[in-house]
């Protein structure tokens, strides 16, 4: 099962690759997701995304940014738990679709404004709760604004999203922020903040979660070492984990 899922992985991103042009026409402060949580960002028409992320619990993501059309994008997530290992595989109960559209673009404004909703959590799936140890966005608002300095260019989200999830205590209203920095044109830095404040108390405790990465964008693709959980206490026992992320834009043209 394991190295059918590796197997199907890697065949599908070649094949994608070698029938994609060398170059990509991509801004790339355009992100479509901050690191766990949706930022305003909107995929050019014409392209598709690839993100797999696997985090050193064990815990995979492939996440597919599939059409854009119109400042609108469709995509669809699914997440193994133990694919790596030799522990018993986890599936995430059904596949995620990720949804969003652009309402204001920040190239004709002085901000940017999407909405959108996505069911995809992120972390480990328990799935006993069915549920990832973080909170799926659901519907969420999300504003963005980029400009250029010194350093580069930078990128600022702020974001409202209002969690489906079972166990979202009462389903609050949840904030998060993120802050990218693009340095020399392929060193990236990105914090996101999640206040996390519908979280029901997993594992007898809550609490913000701050998380960062130190990617390095080259061309069409991206590869990102994510640095997650660092002040929250999601998992009592490490409270923090380690991801590496594999992004790939392609051009269906």
């Amino acid at each position: 099962m394991r190295l059918f899922f590796l197997i199907f992985i890697f065949t599908f991103t070649k094949n994608i690759y070698c029938n994609s042009p060398a170059e990509v026409k991509y801004v790339y402060l355009e992100n479509i997701s901050i690191m766990d949580m949706p930022s305003a960002g909107i995929m050019p028409e014409d392209h598709f995304i690839i993100n797999f992320v696997i985090q050193s619990n064990s815990t995979t993501l492939l996440d597919l940014c599939l059409f854009s059309y119109n400042n609108f994008n469709f995509g669809i997530s699914y997440s193994v738990n133990n694919l790596i290992g030799n522990r018993t595989i986890e599936l995430q109960k059904y596949p995620a679709i990720n949804l969003k559209y652009k309402i204001i673009n920040d190239h004709n404004s002085n901000f940017g404004l999407a909405l959108g909703f996505s069911n995809q959590g992120k972390g480990e799936y328990f799935k006993s709760k069915d549920r990832h140890q973080i909170h799926s966005p659901g519907f969420f608002l999300v504003s963005d604004k980029s400009f250029q300095w010194l350093l580069g260019y930078t990128g600022l989200n702020a974001g409202l999203n209002y969690s489906l999830d079972n166990e979202s205590e009462k389903n609050k209203l949840n904030l998060y922020f993120g802050l990218n920095q693009l340095i020399y044109k392929n060193l990236t830095f990105t914090t996101e903040f999640n206040s996390n404040i519908n979280e029901s108390n997993l594992n007898d405790s809550n609490g913000a979660i701050l998380n960062f990465a130190i990617g390095y964008y080259l061309g069409d693709m991206t590869f990102d070492l994510q640095f997650k959980n660092l002040i929250g206490k999601l998992n009592p026992i490490n409270l923090y984990s380690i991801a590496l992320r594999f992004e790939y834009i392609g051009n269906f043209k």
